[in-house]
């Protein structure tokens, strides 16, 4: 897993009691979190629409209607509209909204790109997409089977009849003794602003909570060079939790909510081979 998003699609009313929502700092300041997760994006957005294509049976060259659920800043609406494709995005923070159209207009791909504020369990859209994506484990914020079977109608119903929808989620092995906890750290830094991000994935069982909760601590410092030279420094910390899926479980979730899994990739856009467990790029569509 190389990036991180931010609690969204879940209303307060929709959230189990137990769901326990990010502190808004992580969210609160939308330069941050692009300069954070911006490494690869571009080449992240040519593997999404190449796999789409493959699998809507489009051609790779012809432009393509995409819809990104938590899109947060954007910045693959971007990447895809400077591709030559047509981008939209849904987030629940009008912050990041605001931000994301910004930008494409600042840009002047605000014809190409653009995002909306929506619920993505509770979202409809004007016009049919050739796909849709949801990549770095943003999947795995919707806690419960009820809030993914809503969030897949709302995606089934966004789709062309042939459309497919590109998901990253990292699948889990089943054996509780394999689980371990993992630190990983984050870079990021545009003009004079530097982003790190200490990140600590504590797996289920390993903290008092609910079972297919995996727990992450987040430490986020930002160094900002002033005026005259000086640096102001600021910490933003963070915790949230993100549901847990075997291959089993993934696969029972897909027949439940009326999907197949139809092809898997590496992140890097090669055919998933060999490995059961780990992050993948899933192609589902409605069964």
């Amino acid at each position: 897993m190389k990036e991180l998003t931010k609690v969204k699609g879940i209303t307060p009313r929709d959230a189990p009691a137990e769901t326990e929502m990010i502190s808004a700092g992580f969210y609160a300041d939308p330069l941050v979190y692009d300069v954070l997760h911006t490494e690869q994006t571009r080449r992240d957005a040519r593997i999404f629409s190449r796999i789409i294509a493959e699998h809507t049976g489009t051609c790779a060259k012809r432009p393509l209607a995409l819809l990104e659920s938590a899109s947060g800043t954007g910045r693959y609406l971007l990447a895809l509209a400077k591709g030559g494709h047509t981008a939209l995005g849904i987030d629940l923070d009008a912050g990041m909204v605001a931000f994301a159209n910004a930008r494409a207009e600042a840009m002047g791909l605000a014809a190409r790109a653009s995002s909306i504020v929506a619920d993505m369990c509770n979202f409809k859209v004007r016009h049919k997409f050739d796909g849709a994506f949801n990549p770095i484990n943003s999947i795995r914020h919707l806690l419960t089977d009820a809030q993914m079977l809503a969030h897949l109608g709302c995606v089934g119903q966004a789709l062309q009849p042939d459309g497919v929808y590109l998901v990253g989620v990292e699948l889990i092995d089943p054996n509780p003794t394999h689980w371990q906890p993992s630190e990983d750290l984050w870079t990021g830094k545009r003009g004079g602003l530097s982003v790190s991000q200490l990140v600590n994935f504590l797996p289920p069982g390993s903290h008092a909570g609910l079972p297919r909760r995996e727990r992450v601590v987040s430490t986020i410092t930002v160094m900002q060079r002033a005026r005259g030279g000086a640096t102001v420094t600021r910490q933003i910390d963070s915790q949230y939790q993100l549901r847990t899926y075997t291959p089993a479980q993934w696969s029972t979730l897909l027949r439940k909510c009326g999907w197949e899994s139809v092809a898997e990739y590496a992140i890097e856009g090669d055919v998933w081979a060999g490995r059961k467990f780990g992050y993948r790029l899933c192609v589902i569509r409605p069964a």
